[in-house]
């Protein structure tokens, strides 16, 4: 009797976390029976994208998390041979609980390698005592109630373009009438619903491990930073973005640029270097997802839009750099011209200045940047809309065309088609406007 793909991917996902158990909690850093047991967990990984290609799993679940194999072997990697976890003096009892808490938090929650910039959790979460397990389950189980009804309404083919728009090639064509497509296509389409999608996976973890009392509130920290974060790309990518990636991606870059090729620390060519590499590490993770999903001619795409996330992000640099050096000279200017006006002042008042009761050039240079302004804020995340309107769809038009050839006509309805809104659907809006407002009103939900 033949057996099935997802009974098949589920064996490969046992044996392939029992090996790494067993590696973790029974083997020191640098143990020969590590490099051994290695073809054998890139023989899982190879296993296991095959098998999650041929699973029952949905096109958008395979598009938005095919690529944990990939991710989960640079886990594993970083694990055994990078960072070297050596858990044999640990206590017994605690080996295999610490080595599955290493395995299963790709962000480091609770280890010596935790992510520095996680996200914090909202005010109202934020109090002594900390709220109850029900309170904190119920509070988690309103918002992805409202995240599904949200992710419902995004997907009413009215606010769609239709299927012409999304032909070959028209994600390198920028024509002035095709950008207000191009913006819904890029949110409605793609960010918002990827975000509301990886969140509700995350929060209904969340629920039932905290609810159950398995762990605590601290190991379940917001997948999402605050929006507020999002007006600078380094901002969007290293604040707001999930950071799922984050922990074994950074450790492997750091490894190739300081231990393989002898970058200074911190240096320009060690920083930005290090950011090419996580993007590409990225574009790979996505790339083996779209291989799962059955994605065609999506690669080139792929690759280009990862990849031009650097170069932006050094422009920006850039621009914040001569900003910064601009409005220094300015202050220094400032500066030179009271002190100026202050020499022809009176002795005591030279004085005073001289112990400090004055403001002088050093102490300008001294103080700390003041927070930005909102035009600078506002000017910011117009950059972020734009350039992620013009890159992004590089990444998705290819996947759009796949849902588009197994005819989903929800994501792209076919010309002509009817796509009015009905009482349904106005419903919906009502549910909808009407859930933010309860949960910003009875749980402080914020963005």
């Amino acid at each position: 009797m033949a057996v099935s793909p997802d009974l098949s991917f589920l064996l490969v996902i046992g044996l392939q976390n029992l090996v790494m158990l067993t590696l973790l909690s029974r083997t020191p850093r640098n143990s020969f029976l590590r490099w051994i047991c290695l073809p054998s967990i890139l023989y899982f990984a190879y296993l296991e994208i095959l098998l999650t290609r041929l699973t029952s799993t949905s096109f958008d679940v395979k598009i938005r998390t095919g690529g944990h194999a990939f991710t989960f072997l640079i886990q594993f990697i970083d694990l055994l041979f990078i960072t070297n976890v050596d858990l044999t003096t640990t206590i017994q009892p605690n080996r295999l609980q610490t080595a599955w808490r290493y395995l299963l938090t790709i962000r480091g929650i609770g280890t010596p390698w935790q992510l520095k910039q996680l996200p914090a959790y909202p005010r109202v979460l934020r109090t002594n005592p900390p709220p109850s397990r029900t309170q904190y389950a119920v509070r988690h189980l309103a918002i992805v109630v409202w995240q599904v009804l949200f992710l419902r309404l995004l997907a009413h083919p009215s606010l769609h373009p239709s299927q012409p728009f999304y032909d070959d090639g028209q994600e390198f064509s920028y024509r002035l009438t095709q950008w207000p497509s191009r913006l819904v296509s890029t949110y409605i389409l793609g960010v918002i619903p990827s975000y509301l999608f990886l969140d509700i996976l995350y929060r209904c973890g969340a629920m039932v491990a905290v609810g159950t009392g398995l762990q605590t509130m601290a190991d379940w920290p917001p997948l999402f930073g605050n929006l507020a974060d999002a007006w600078t790309l380094r901002g969007f990518w290293g604040k707001f973005w999930h950071q799922y990636l984050r922990w074994p991606f950074t450790t492997l870059s750091t490894f190739l640029t300081g231990q393989v090729l002898g970058l200074r620390r911190h240096s320009l060519l060690e920083r930005y270097l290090n950011t090419f590499l996580i993007f590409f590490l990225s574009m790979a993770s996505h790339t083996v997802c779209e291989i799962v999903a059955g994605v065609e001619g999506g690669h080139r795409g792929n690759f280009l839009f990862f990849a031009a996330q650097v170069p932006a992000i050094m422009f920006e640099d850039a621009v914040r750099y001569v900003w910064g050096w601009w409005v220094m000279r300015r202050q220094q200017y400032v500066v030179a011209g009271q002190s100026l006006q202050w020499r022809m002042r009176t002795q005591k008042e030279e004085e005073e200045r001289e112990e400090g009761k004055g403001v002088t050039a050093a102490a300008a240079a001294a103080a700390p940047s003041p927070p930005p302004r909102l035009w600078q804020r506002m000017l910011g995340a117009s950059w972020v809309i734009t350039w992620i309107a013009f890159s992004w769809t590089w990444y998705y038009f290819p996947i759009i065309r796949s849902m588009i050839k197994q005819e989903d006509r929800m994501v792209a309805p076919p010309p002509g088609a009817a796509t009015d809104w009905d009482w349904r659907t106005s419903g919906l809006l009502g549910l909808v406007v009407g859930g933010a407002v309860l949960l910003r009103v009875v749980f402080r939900a914020e963005l």
